[in-house]
């Protein structure tokens, strides 16, 4: 029964291998290329474009960071905790990436949080220990670090702040996923394109396939199939000087050969046929005689 069914599937398909003709065979080919092509650019476009937007992201906190310490040193506002304040909850209100910015000021007790955008929050300097990567030093003397929090991943940015009279640090916790569904929108409006071109270039190539090629192979066995029904006279039209196009050639010519020959077989049989006539009027003739004579004995006589 196994080898049955086993007998049945393999015959199932090779009918199935034999639908395909070189044109699809071709055509599949080309479009698993193109697919293939088509997932690795995708999948490196998506590599790559999180990452460049990622590092900008990550320098544009950053400098957004310098800029706030910039600021709360040449104004002093560890003087002014109000126009901290306000300073602060301006770049959170704009920053939506921006969860909680701290600012410290160094005492002789240690670092005193004297403003934060999110009271009530766990201070960023105590979190400092828990980051997953080593420090990394920006050129404008920020240093950033990766934490996660609430299944959530974060930069950590370190500023320091100094003046002629009070010295501290800024400590700003910034999401990194807040680009994500940019980049999302991104890969699929890039993947929409790719795949619009796959199908175009497939559409097209099928198109120039059936006229390059499937066109002259069906005149070609076209002409192959009069010339075996018998009308020796008809040729396959010659389109192109291509591959194709020899082959329609070396058809016309083979033809062409085998007329001429057929022709010289004929003009022999012809001669044949002639010689054959004319030994038979001999025979003819000659038999005539010998009745003639068998029958007038006498005529023998006069011949003897």
């Amino acid at each position: 029964m196994i080898e049955f069914f086993s007998k049945r599937m393999f015959r199932g398909w090779k009918r199935l291998r034999l639908r395909f003709n070189l044109q699809w065979k071709i055509l599949l080919l080309v479009a698993v290329s193109m697919s293939l092509i088509l997932l690795s650019s995708s999948y490196l476009h998506t590599v790559r474009t999180r990452a460049v937007i990622a590092r900008d992201h990550y320098e544009n906190a950053i400098s957004q960071t310098t800029v706030l310490t910039d600021r709360i040193s040449r104004y002093d506002y560890f003087s002014s905790l109000e126009d901290l304040q306000q300073e602060m909850h301006l770049v959170a209100g704009s920053r939506p990436d921006f969860k909680q910015i701290d600012v410290y000021q160094n005492s002789p007790n240690g670092p005193q949080l004297i403003a934060t955008t999110t009271p009530g929050a766990p201070l960023l300097s105590s979190i400092s220990d828990g980051a997953k990567t080593a420090i990394e030093q920006s050129r404008s003397g920020a240093s950033s670090s990766e934490i996660t929090r609430n299944n959530s991943n974060y930069w950590l940015i370190t500023a320091d702040i100094k003046n002629s009279q009070h010295s501290g640090f800024i400590k700003a916790l910034v999401l990194k996923s807040t680009h994500h569904a940019l980049v999302d929108n991104l890969h699929r409006e890039y993947n929409v394109v790719l795949f619009g071109a796959v199908a175009a270039s497939v559409v097209l190539l099928y198109l120039l396939f059936s006229y390059f090629f499937r066109r002259p192979v069906k005149e070609i066995l076209h002409a192959m199939a009069q010339t075996r029904g018998g009308v020796l006279a008809y040729r396959a039209p010659i389109r192109r000087d291509d591959e194709l196009g020899a082959i329609a050639r070396g058809f016309n010519e083979l033809m062409d050969n085998i007329a001429e020959r057929c022709l010289e077989r004929e003009e022999l049989m012809n001669q044949i046929s002639e010689l054959n006539r004319e030994l038979l009027k001999k025979v003819e003739t000659a038999t005539t005689e010998l009745r003639a004579a068998n029958a007038d004995p006498m005529a023998v006589v006069r011949m003897g």
